[in-house]
């Protein structure tokens, strides 16, 4: 109990600075959950991680999800986590853009209106922290590409107690694609399609029946290439290869962005930490595991332009997953 009180404490504290203390960090205030992992175990064992959305989020045992209303439905809301005593919740929603383009306008916004908000990395993703004294909560939001956001809320963060939990909660949010979440809706898009082993790479990834493997030549594999899959009538493809030395998540995002694309964001996928980017040149949603070695492991799904493929290759890279 005493270790319990004092890691409630620490956090208490840390909560304590509000966001007002991140203004006046010239660097971005970073938040991960390698960082707090251990201290979410040690205050709530029986913890466990949720997808909302796109989004995985450590819950503490203490909320329950709750029934969300058609109405609540229509507004956006995605969740509603209550405790039992019903003195605490945890919300998420999403809203759309409203007079501003990015994080920063936001930021400004709130501050004008006198709110406390910042702009933040959660886990590699860009966010927007701020507290709402009128609806005594501190929130966290996602500007996602379709000009939207997803918030979560959490209440009340007058309380200690809550707020501590709210900052490992916060800590928590990854991207995450699960495949327990999305295997039904794979299985009627292809009832035939199959868990596959790529070869060489540890992992598997489910494969629709219309995908057939091509033959790599000589120079493919001299080039890195591992696996190709494509229908038929090549419409599509699947491109697995290896490029690159000396790279890491960080590596990743800043070598993005240094080509021009703006919206790679590192992803959790079945447990495993990627980058997902979008590559417009090649039309192309990329997925990229950095390697022990330093090299990247390149998972490339083209057209994206093509709607019905990007739904199919968002199945096919929720599957990803280690080999069994």
């Amino acid at each position: 109990m005493k270790k319990l009180l004092a890691i409630l404490l620490t956090l208490a504290v840390m909560c304590s600075f509000g966001v007002s203390a991140l203004a006046a960090d010239t660097e971005t205030t970073t938040f991960t959950w390698e960082a707090v992992q251990k201290d979410a175990a040690e205050v709530d064992k029986d913890g466990q991680f949720a997808q909302i959305g796109t989004f995985g989020i450590w819950i503490p045992s203490i909320y329950t999800a709750a029934d969300l209303t058609e109405e609540r439905i229509e507004q956006g809301y995605l969740a509603n986590l209550v405790t039992k005593d019903l003195s605490s919740a945890v919300m998420a929603f999403t809203d759309t853009a409203d007079g501003w383009s990015n994080l920063d306008d936001l930021a400004k916004q709130y501050n004008e209106a006198g709110m406390e908000a910042e702009v933040v990395n959660v886990n590699g993703l860009p966010a927007l922290l701020f507290t709402n004294a009128e609806s005594d909560t501190i929130n966290v939001s996602f500007l996602e590409s379709d000009d939207t956001t997803v918030t979560f809320s959490f209440y009340p963060y007058s309380d200690e107690n809550v707020a501590a939990l709210s900052y490992l909660m916060i800590s928590s949010i990854q991207r995450c694609l699960f495949w327990e979440t999305v295997k039904d809706a794979a299985a009627q898009v292809d009832k035939d399609g199959k868990l596959v082993k790529i070869a060489d790479t540890g992992l598997a990834m489910w494969v629709p029946s219309v995908m057939v493997e091509g033959e790599l030549t000589e120079e493919d594999v001299n080039n890195g290439s591992i696996c190709y899959l494509a229908p038929v009538d090549d419409s599509a493809s699947v491109n697995i290869f290896t490029w690159g030395e000396n790279m890491d998540l960080v590596g990743l995002i800043k070598y993005y962005a240094g080509n021009g694309v703006d919206d790679a964001e590192v992803v959790v996928i079945n447990g495993i930490k990627a980058v997902m980017a979008g590559d417009e040149e090649n039309d192309c949603i990329v997925i990229d595991y950095p390697m022990e070695n330093g090299s990247v492991l390149e998972f490339s799904f083209c057209p994206a332009s093509d709607e019905d493929f990007a739904q199919v290759a968002l199945l096919m890279a929720s599957s990803i997953q280690e080999a069994k």
